[in-house]
């Protein structure tokens, strides 16, 4: 049983040195890319609007343009900022925003579809 127990713990161990960090952010100008997958969220009395594209995501919120790059998530789509300031966080179609470690409104997908042509 004592075996057991170790072996369980080990294989934990090694499982969680498997992680792997965020990707690097990518520098130059936020803009959304033309192939970009766009979705609206309710959050509160403010809108987001995000549009996704590989591993990126460009955020309007709050008046703000934030650059995003995907990271590791046990569950849904998680992207942060390079400072990270903040964080975005979806699964189904509701979103979490986090603005410095302050948690925003609940988010609620309004619509979805491919980005707009710029």
């Amino acid at each position: 049983m004592c075996t057991l127990r170790i072996t369980v713990a080990a294989t934990a161990l090694l499982l969680a040195g498997c992680t792997s960090l965020p990707a690097p952010p990518r520098t130059g100008s936020p803009r959304a890319p033309v192939d970009a997958h766009q979705a609206v969220f309710r959050c509160g009395d403010k809108t987001a609007i995000a549009n996704f594209a590989e591993d990126t995501m460009l955020l309007r919120y709050n008046d703000k343009s934030y650059e995003l790059a995907r990271a590791v998530s046990g569950s849904g789509a998680k992207y942060v900022s390079a400072d990270p300031a903040l964080t975005f966080w979806a699964k189904g179609d509701a979103a979490s925003i986090t603005v410095d470690e302050i948690f925003q409104p609940e988010c609620v997908l309004e619509s979805s579809g491919a980005s707009p042509s710029s």
